[in-house]
């Protein structure tokens, strides 16, 4: 009976920790790996508390998802992934599980969480809402996904956005591979940049 009561504890404390946004260690890493890529810079990495999934269900619908953008390179085979149903179960669970995801401040070293409540704030005046936002050394800010991890977590799924102006930023959704210790870009399921 005790047994049964412990486990219940660990997985609500579990549940807990996911819904607060916290990172376990791996997810931690796939994302302070991926921000130290994208982002070379003394100043720190912003970002807003939680993502839209919708683009990201929509890329895994097919059974098959190929690399729209050749990773592979010109003259090798497009990169491609069969998920198995399990997969895609797993996938949409993590997605749902994590609708509710808030992302807490200092998630990551040198990042800080902005609510949309300060976004609209700056962004209500169109024309000088960005200025202001760089005159108080917001040069942008990020949404991402939770990672999640496939396959003896040798693959990852993972979107981001970035805005940084009127007519400025980009995203990406992403499967990335682990080779020789490193994420890297294996399949990109879609892209935008403005």
């Amino acid at each position: 009976m005790r047994k049964t009561y412990l486990v219940i504890i660990i997985i609500l404390f579990s549940f807990n920790t996911i819904a607060k946004g916290q990172l376990n260690k791996r997810q931690k890493e796939f994302i302070t790996s991926f921000l130290k890529e994208m982002r070379e810079s003394k100043y720190p990495v912003y970002y807003l508390s939680n993502h839209e999934d919708r683009a990201l269900l929509d890329a895994i619908k097919p059974d098959t998802l190929l690399d729209m953008w050749g990773l592979a390179g010109r003259n090798t085979p497009q990169n491609k992934l069969i998920l198995t149903q399990k997969e895609k179960k797993h996938i949409k669970a993590k997605l749902r599980q994590l609708r509710e995801l808030t992302w807490e401040d200092h998630l990551l070293p040198r990042a800080r969480l902005l609510s949309r409540d300060t976004i609209q704030f700056y962004l209500k005046d169109r024309a000088r809402g960005w200025q202001r936002m760089y005159d108080r050394g917001i040069s942008g800010y990020y949404t991402f996904s939770n990672p999640i991890f496939l396959r003896n977590k040798t693959l990852c799924i993972f979107q981001y956005d970035f805005s940084c102006g009127n007519l400025c930023g980009d995203g990406t959704i992403m499967i990335y591979r682990k080779e020789n210790g490193k994420w890297k870009p294996y399949i990109n399921l879609a892209n935008w940049l403005s």
